[in-house]
């Protein structure tokens, strides 16, 4: 069977969106994602990440967190009454961090939904591509002509980004994923300094193992991969944490994304794509799938198994009984003889 999987190549710095000030209408986007998530949202159907919250109370913790005020003031403090109406204490297990790309994860994580990435949790779901800030002098203490987005110095956004992306990465339990991007513009590393994944969530990561995915954009020259030195600092790290580490390189749901968009690409030509695993070429990918077929195969042997005696045991049934019936009728019937 044939699967299309799509990648996340993942870059864990937010998605501050740079387009003048705060989002249009923000309450009003904020209040309806709230509801939606809770209402209709797969996430919410999903236990660990399952939220219950009033979204209006839960809108005027957010705003006040940053409303009236000057963005070099607001604090992670200031966003604390509004995390603690979030605070959900179950553990994610197969949590996938990123660093390099926000829209390959997202296509990843819908095809292959076994795989939560912040944007799944209520948190993230509620902020993403959204930019904030206040002002002291705005009648509704909002800024709508500029917020600073483009680094961490007096943004309203991150310190919310930044408690997000610490508990997600507390949160996070057992085998976790990363999928870096091995071409990063300007000769960038993977595994890069500054970035939320680097500074914020590893850190804090408390998981058993950590597998790394590094990307490379096709038609580009791989600048980065298993073994270079921004992933031996990875795998430093991650060593220092008593964490287990493995790498994989350009994995082949990876490879056949980038090919949807590109066909024509030498990479894409079937003879030089190689022969493994459909999603990594990590065994341990495969593990879930591997027992879930050992299930299937053998439900399917036993109910075969049951079919197979019912039908004999009904053949069985038929053939005494009509050989009984059978003997019965000659061993019964006398011959007439007449009296005389």
């Amino acid at each position: 069977m044939f699967f299309v999987f799509v990648v996340a190549i993942l870059f864990l710095t937010p998605k501050f969106i740079e387009s003048g000030g705060t989002t249009q209408n923000l309450k009003e986007i904020f209040i309806g994602r709230c509801w939606h998530y809770q209402v209709l949202a797969k996430e919410n159907k999903i236990d660990e990440l399952k939220t219950i919250v009033n979204c209006t109370k839960l809108w005027n913790e957010f705003y006040a967190s940053f409303a009236f005020k000057n963005p070099c003031d607001v604090t992670k403090n200031s966003y604390k009454p509004f995390f603690e109406m979030l605070e959900n204490p179950k553990k994610i297990r197969n949590a996938m961090f990123w660093s390099g790309s926000s829209t390959l994860v997202h296509q990843f994580t819908f095809i292959n939904d076994q795989h939560i990435v912040l944007e799944e949790t209520m948190t993230g779901y509620l902020m993403n591509e959204l930019t904030w800030c206040g002002s002291p002098t705005t009648p509704d203490g909002l800024n709508y002509t500029k917020c600073n987005a483009k680094n961490n110095v007096c943004n309203a956004m991150y310190p919310a980004w930044f408690i997000a992306s610490k508990k997600f990465a507390e949160r996070a339990a057992g085998i976790s994923h990363v999928l870096l991007n091995g071409s990063r513009p300007d000769n960038n590393p993977a595994y890069l300094k500054g970035s939320f994944f680097r500074s914020v969530e590893v850190p804090y990561l408390k998981i058993d193992k950590l597998i790394a995915l590094v990307a490379t954009n096709i038609g580009t020259n791989k600048r980065e991969y298993c073994g270079s030195p921004s992933l031996r600092e990875l795998e430093k790290d991650a060593a220092a944490l008593n964490i287990n580490f493995e790498c994989v390189d350009q994995p082949l749901l990876v490879l056949r994304i980038y090919c949807l968009k590109i066909p024509q690409a030498p990479e894409c030509d079937p003879k030089n794509i190689p022969v493994g695993n459909d999603r990594y070429s990590s065994s341990s990918e495969f593990e879930d799938i591997r027992l879930w077929k050992i299930s299937c195969f053998t439900l399917v042997a036993v109910v075969a198994s049951v079919l197979l005696f019912l039908g004999l045991s009904f053949v069985r049934k038929q053939y005494f009984q009509k050989h009984f019936t059978l003997n019965y009728s000659i061993s019964s019937s006398k011959p007439i003889v007449n009296d005389v």
